[in-house]
């Protein structure tokens, strides 16, 4: 057994398997990312053990802490391990995360100029005193960022933050049913692989299935974007290709199972009117059920909060006067709505390939079961949401 696999002080502490075990991959440069980590973190079915982030940065833990801590409460919160890429190498990157800009998309309704002491009584998480340089003690912050919400309890120090490969195979290891969700560039994927990580499922934001697919007639036609084209350029994917590519072809015992949900149909999940009226549906149904059964301090209520703050960010942002006026795409929603429920996409056996450095194509596969890496191909929205929400 390998030492990442020696995990009795890193894996995450027992407890009820009654909702299916995620780790989270992900990064922060799209709100998308922080609203898929807002509804895993309190989804009924979902059973979040850990986040793992890239390429971790301390104003990046800051950010997730902040979030898991407002949906979860402390208590809970404390429950979700964090790791972060090659940590603690990059604990001081810069450019990582624009905490001011979150702040505005976080709380869009809520007026971030107001001296300490209002944010002090906004919100009770103690404040750390500043030096005469102007830093916070915990040196997390410095007054540059006197406008920014985010005051998750205690310091980056005193967090535990562990090495993602290392965590994700030691939760592989105890909890061999567990699901991968990646979001971002694979790289903790591929550092956890190497780490001798089991993954029971790899589920993905990432692949690609073009026009070739329209002309084996497997599927009537692409998103208009990629009209006629085979392969194309994937961030996530491309991050590291030699990551990419060791999970993808890794054998059975070592990725049992491949979900990919990839840019020809990313683009095409988007808020609209539709998921725009589930939500707020949603949100009336929940506020008449949690005045009868005091669902507040349960996971039914942490799962209100999530989808009220998701509802009222995309009002706020994607909104004017009531109108929709950014169809904001919903990719990594999309992908942890699948995790949840892959009857949520239309699923076929493919062979990947990658061409041209970074671009990234599939092929259907004719033998079943010969690659056990499925991509979707068409998505059904109603699942999509009612995957989200119940």
């Amino acid at each position: 057994m390998s030492n990442e696999q020696q995990s009795s002080n890193r894996s995450h502490p027992q407890r009820k398997q009654r909702r299916s075990p995620l780790v989270l991959d992900l990064e922060t440069g799209d709100p998308d990312d922080l609203f898929t980590l807002m509804l895993a973190a309190a989804h009924p079915k979902l059973n979040l053990l850990a986040v793992t982030i890239t390429p971790g940065s301390q104003d990046q833990i800051v950010l997730v802490k902040y979030i898991l801590e407002s949906v979860l409460g402390l208590a809970e919160a404390k429950q979700v391990l964090v790791g972060a890429q090659e940590w603690p190498r990059n604990q001081k990157k810069k450019k990582c995360v624009d905490l001011e800009k979150w702040t505005a998309i976080l709380h869009p309704n809520t007026s971030h100029n107001e001296d300490e002491q209002q944010r002090t009584e906004r919100d009770p998480v103690k404040t750390k005193k500043k030096s005469k340089k102007g830093k916070k003690e915990s040196g997390i912050r410095t007054d540059k960022s006197a406008n920014i919400a985010f005051k998750p309890t205690g310091q980056v120090s005193e967090w535990d933050i562990q090495p993602a490969r290392e965590l994700v195979a030691a939760i592989c290891h105890d909890h061999p049913e567990v699901t991968l969700l990646t979001c971002g560039p694979t790289h903790n994927l591929g550092a956890a692989i190497a780490a001798g990580a089991k993954i029971h499922r790899w589920v993905a934001q990432g692949g690609f299935c073009g026009s070739n697919f329209v002309d084996a007639g497997v599927v009537p036609s692409v998103f208009p974007k990629f009209e006629g084209l085979t392969h194309v350029a994937s961030w996530n994917f491309g991050g590291s290709i030699e990551a990419t590519l060791a999970a993808l072809q890794a054998g059975e015992e070592v990725v049992a199972r491949r979900v990919l949900v990839g840019k020809n149909i990313c683009h095409a999940c988007t808020y609209d009117e539709y998921v725009d009226g589930r939500l707020k549906e949603f949100l009336a149904d929940s506020q008449s059920r949690g005045r009868n059964k005091k669902e507040t301090k349960n996971k039914a209520g942490a799962h209100r909060k999530a989808v009220q703050w998701l509802n009222e960010i995309l009002t706020a942002k994607y909104q004017t006067d009531g109108i929709i006026t950014n169809r904001k795409a919903l990719h990594d929603l999309l992908a942890l709505a699948t995790t949840i429920d892959e009857s949520v996409c239309q699923l076929v056996e493919v062979q990947v390939d990658v061409v041209d450095g970074n671009k990234w194509g599939a092929m259907p596969v004719e033998e079943p079961g010969k690659t056990r890496t499925f991509a979707a191909i068409a998505f059904d929205r109603e699942k999509f949401v009612d995957a989200l929400l119940v």
